[in-house]
């Protein structure tokens, strides 16, 4: 298992990782590491408590990124984001549904992350047409999925389903 010190703390506390014959690898924001196949080079997310990463993957020459409980970045988090290019993007957005630009809250609501999405086009991380999914969807968007589907459509993105496969 990968993770922060935030994730370690709370697996360790919530099983023997011995027992399940599992080893435990602090990452900090901003690293690289090798897990088998896969390069990670680690974000930070802005979501707190602890420690929260967001995970570059690369694997067989593609790049995607994977970013959970989002938050707005920080401008650190900006400018080590404007390193990469990435064939596809798999995000939250916790309120899929109408709502104004807010960069306070820690988990993404879908203006905020169509603001995310534009300043990395800006930034020469995504294209308009780089495949953009988005996941952890929870039911206070205020919309049905076919409803959800319809309003992000436009956008370039992808509404999350279970089994979901993206090409890249």
């Amino acid at each position: 298992m990968y993770g922060s010190d935030s994730v370690e703390e709370k697996v360790t506390q919530a099983c023997n990782l011995e027992s399940i014959r599992a080893e435990f690898h602090r990452v900090d924001p901003f690293t690289t590491f090798t897990a088998g196949e896969l390069k990670s080079s680690t974000l930070l997310a802005n979501h707190g408590p602890g420690t929260v990463l967001h995970h570059v993957v690369e694997h067989g020459g593609k790049v995607v990124l994977l970013g959970w409980d989002t938050g707005w970045w920080s401008d650190e988090t900006w400018e080590a984001v404007s390193d990469f290019k990435f064939d596809a993007v798999i995000s939250e957005c916790t309120i899929l549904g109408p709502a104004e630009i807010d960069k306070g809250q820690r988990h993404l609501n879908f203006a905020t992350l169509v603001e995310l999405r534009g300043r990395l086009i800006e930034l020469g991380c995504v294209t308009d047409k780089t495949p953009w999914s988005t996941l952890h969807i929870g039911d206070n968007g205020g919309l049905t999925y076919d409803e959800a589907v319809a309003f992000a459509q436009p956008h370039g993105i992808t509404v999350g389903y279970d089994g979901q496969w993206v090409a890249v």
